[in-house]
């Protein structure tokens, strides 16, 4: 078994260049390079194991481009649902703040769900808050734009170009996300029909 987690090293350039005696042109270089140098020699690793004797030798660090493929394309898939999550929390946040501040646009009721549709750009077909659809637990739904906010740029950002039957469906109390290619999917993956059907 395996566990990779990043290191990150900072030191502020000036002081760094002081203590180097050297400009602060050559910091950047210089700094690097030593971190670089404690990797490859397993001083960083001995480090770590001096201060985790339960580790000891069982620590290997690397520099990026020195990772062996299988770390490399492991670390690639942590970043990448890191900054999925990060996204999918940054657009939920953008949903319910844009919706508080027009309360007024939802008739005094709590929005529960909201899907988006997509819009044809000159390349491709982008989700969008302009083609939004706000549903409520009591079965009405209603359609909305987000103008003003930045819904848009962050639909592109995590999801890019889709196929024109994309949609998007956010559930705004429990904080969860459904994508699918074919919209009506996303409607039944959120309940948003079972649940319409109930209150009939």
């Amino acid at each position: 078994m395996k566990a990779t987690i990043v290191l990150v090293f900072e030191r502020d350039p000036t002081s760094w260049a002081q203590k180097r005696q050297i400009s602060q042109t050559e910091a950047l270089a210089d700094f690097a390079g030593e971190v670089r140098t404690a990797a490859q020699d397993g001083t960083i690793a001995d480090a770590l194991g001096r201060s985790w004797p339960a580790m000891r030798g069982h620590i290997s660090a690397h520099p990026v481009d020195g990772l062996d493929d299988s770390t490399r394309d492991e670390l690639l898939r942590l970043l990448q649902r890191s900054r999925g999550a990060a996204q999918d929390a940054a657009l939920i946040a953008e949903i319910r703040q844009h919706l508080a501040e027009h309360w007024q646009d939802m008739d005094g009721r709590d929005p529960r769900w909201v899907v988006f549709g997509t819009v044809e750009w000159d390349n491709g077909y982008f989700l969008a808050g302009t083609e939004a659809t706000v549903h409520f637990e009591d079965g009405d739904h209603m359609p909305y734009t987000f103008e003003g906010s930045r819904v848009d740029d962050l639909l592109t950002a995590a999801y890019g170009a889709r196929g024109r039957t994309a949609a998007l469906g956010v559930d705004l109390r429990d904080a969860t996300l459904e994508f699918s290619d074919y919209g009506e999917n996303v409607l039944d993956a959120l309940d948003i029909l079972t649940q319409r059907a109930q209150r009939r």
